[in-house]
């Protein structure tokens, strides 16, 4: 953990915003220190925990992973995007997952989703957002190295959490039309396509294309990479244009589905990755209304190692039985009207998203987490890019 530049102060007023005064009153806090993960551009995570004096059993202890914000206002009236992305992730947390909950366990699903993080509340004034959960890590969580592709049983996992989660908003559209209708309305609108335009989104994803082309030109063929330098004249319509029609089929997604966006439970011994048996889906920040196969092919190529990338068709099945069979779980006839040809060919339609993400997320996380100008992690990067590029191209999909 990294040292907290917040003052323990500010920390204790949101605290005291947060939790009923009689726990702040009768708790000593504990700042344990900072995420490397959560810090960026846009805000940090804190841990911190909270023990109730007046009690001697785990009752009375909260461990928190506290989202906080920046405070430059020059950098959130610059990007405001960042204000919106909080409030999103606020709405998701206080409104939008609570009604799915209730509509699963309303329906008799004895194991609904619940594959995110408890929420314990929010504090918002004129600068600053902040967000309580619950700290994983105390509950066994882990982290994957964003530079190893998932192992299957750790894709599979996530794609049928994925399935649940998506089923929900189709269920819920259907069955609860007036319900589902308000939450959707409620949600900050398209936070995805704020943060491309203040960041300059479309020069950056074309650099990137250029970038890769030129990093793949002696290991591809031609046609392969000629498709492949194409690819950049269709970003802008990916960033800002890409909507599912009537036709297509919408949820509420995620959003933000790359590899270090999910933290795994295992079974026994944390070194034994076949024994994973539980994930937990963090930053809901861009959460939106868009074509499930945004979050699936954003989460697979960002993901996914190359022997799996081959049986992805597989994958695809999976998922696809999964969602259909928990819509039935719901009480939903809907997976009549939907049938494995329509989402294939919603996959065809709406996976560039997934492609455009993963080459530019993969290649900054060998950057950070390693050194990309050393030969073998050069290698591992452009490996897994080859194999992205390749299939995208050979399926039709760019």
């Amino acid at each position: 953990m990294n040292q907290v530049c917040i003052s323990e102060k500010e920390i204790h007023s949101w605290l005291s915003a947060i939790f009923d005064q009689e726990i702040i009153e009768n708790a000593s806090v504990t700042i344990l220190g900072n995420s490397e993960k959560g810090n960026g551009q846009c805000g940090e995570v804190i841990f911190v925990t909270i023990t109730d004096t007046h009690k001697n059993t785990s009752d009375g202890e909260y461990n928190l992973a506290i989202k906080s914000s920046k405070s430059d206002t020059a950098l959130m009236a610059q990007t405001p995007a960042i204000r919106d992305a909080f409030k999103n992730e606020i709405y998701f947390y206080q409104k939008i997952f609570p009604a799915f909950r209730k509509f699963q366990i309303d329906r008799g699903i004895t194991n609904p989703f619940n594959s995110v993080p408890r929420y314990y509340g929010s504090y918002s004034d004129d600068v600053k957002d902040v967000i309580a959960l619950e700290n994983l890590k105390k509950n066994g969580y882990v982290m994957w190295d964003t530079c190893t592709p998932l192992t299957r049983k750790h894709i599979d996992l996530v794609v049928e959490e994925y399935s649940k989660f998506h089923a929900v908003s189709v269920a819920m559209k259907e069955l609860q039309h007036e319900a589902y209708q308000h939450l959707k309305d409620g949600i900050v609108t398209d936070v995805f396509k704020k943060f491309f335009r203040s960041y300059s989104a479309v020069i950056y994803f074309k650099n990137a294309v250029e970038q890769l082309h030129e990093l793949l030109k002696d290991d591809l063929d031609e046609d392969i990479l000629k498709k492949w330098l194409g690819f950049k004249e269709q970003v802008h319509s990916i960033c800002f244009d890409m909507a599912p029609s009537d036709d297509d089929l919408e949820v509420i997604t995620h959003g933000d589905c790359w590899n270090n966006n999910f933290m795994y439970k295992y079974e026994g011994d944390d070194d034994d990755k076949s024994s994973v048996c539980e994930v937990a889906i963090l930053d809901w920040q861009i959460s939106r209304i868009s074509s499930p196969v945004a979050d699936l092919s954003y989460f697979l190529f960002a993901c996914i190692s190359e022997e799996d990338l081959a049986e992805i068709d597989h994958i695809l099945t999976n998922y696809y039985e999964f969602f259909c069979d928990y819509l039935t779980q719901l009480g939903s006839t809907f997976k009549a009207k939907y049938s494995f040809n329509k989402f294939s060919e919603e996959w065809k339609k709406f996976s560039k998203l997934g492609v455009m993400m993963s080459v530019t997320l993969l290649k900054n996380s060998y950057i950070r987490r390693k050194n990309i100008s050393d030969l073998v992690n050069k290698n591992d990067y452009k490996n897994r890019a080859k194999c992205i590029v390749t299939y995208a191209v050979k399926s039709d999909i760019i």
